[in-house]
């Protein structure tokens, strides 16, 4: 029941957190990324689960997220090329020509925002929504008396 609200974007933490049991709440993806990622891919990986709540990535989206890392990793390394070689380079016949890392760059983009919005990744209000309130400071640490 959870793992459905929260693939269809209904889960609110302050309604439905009672409803998870403890192996439910570490059944996300796991932080150590897979051995047959680059290392690129592997820091993408870990980069991108650092700054989300545990658990946000369900298990069974592993491989839509897997395929986000692949596809962000072939943007950077195509903007990279880009960025040294610039927008238009030499052709056969010797004029200026685009260059063709524009296009890997582009369909790179399209991949990445495409599963972003599959894992919702680019919902900050949905991010936000799963990230737990903090303790206020005034109740984690008492006044010390003068």
């Amino acid at each position: 029941m959870v793992e459905e609200l929260r693939l269809t974007g209904n889960y609110r933490p302050d309604r439905h957190a009672g409803r998870i049991t403890a192996s439910a709440q570490l059944e996300g993806i796991p932080v150590e990324p897979p051995a047959s990622l680059t290392s690129a891919q592997k820091a993408i990986w870990r980069d991108q689960l650092d700054g989300l709540p545990a658990g946000f990535i369900p298990k069974a989206q592993q491989s839509v997220f897997e395929q986000w890392v692949r596809a962000q990793a072939v943007y950077h390394d195509a903007s990279t090329i880009v960025d040294r070689e610039g927008i238009l380079v030499d052709g056969r016949d010797g004029g200026k020509v685009r260059n063709p890392a524009l296009l890997v760059q582009h369909k790179a983009l399209e991949q990445v925002l495409r599963l972003g919005g599959l894992l919702r990744l680019n919902d900050t209000e949905f991010i936000r929504r799963h990230i737990p309130e903090p303790t206020p400071i005034w109740i984690r640490q008492p006044k010390e008396s003068v």
